[in-house]
């Protein structure tokens, strides 16, 4: 996989998904996209494999009901994962692909708006 990337860097494409395609195949592209491994705009140029990883987060979270319940439905609806850690009372660590972290957190569910998320959580953009 790094090979790929670099070798689209240095070509200069600014489309990486369709090179990659190019090269290695309808399915195998696919896959890796589904994976998490383009950057949002799909480009090679400044390409962040960061997005593909895990990151995890401090929130506050007051769940409506059990806490294990609530976080098995948001991990399987957003793909993230919740666990107190104990920080506080309502102190929680969320892990998950940026992309997931920000949908569940800009979701009614969470409710927070971009603003807070930006102010707060700036690693989220």
């Amino acid at each position: 996989m790094k090979d790929l990337i670099q070798s689209a860097q240095d070509k200069k494409y600014t489309d990486f998904e369709a090179q990659a395609k190019a090269i290695l195949g309808q399915k195998i592209a696919t896959s890796l996209e589904e994976k998490g491994y383009f950057n949002r705009l799909g480009q090679a140029q400044g390409i962040d494999l960061s997005e593909a990883k895990n990151i995890t987060l401090d929130i506050d979270w007051v769940p409506e009901g059990d806490d294990k319940e609530e976080a098995k439905l948001v991990k399987s609806k957003y793909k993230v994962t919740i666990k107190r850690n104990g920080h506080t009372p309502s102190s929680a660590d969320i892990t998950g692909k940026k992309d997931n972290i920000l949908m569940y957190m800009q979701s009614d569910w969470y409710g927070m708006d971009d603003e807070d998320l930006k102010d707060l959580y700036p690693e989220l953009f």
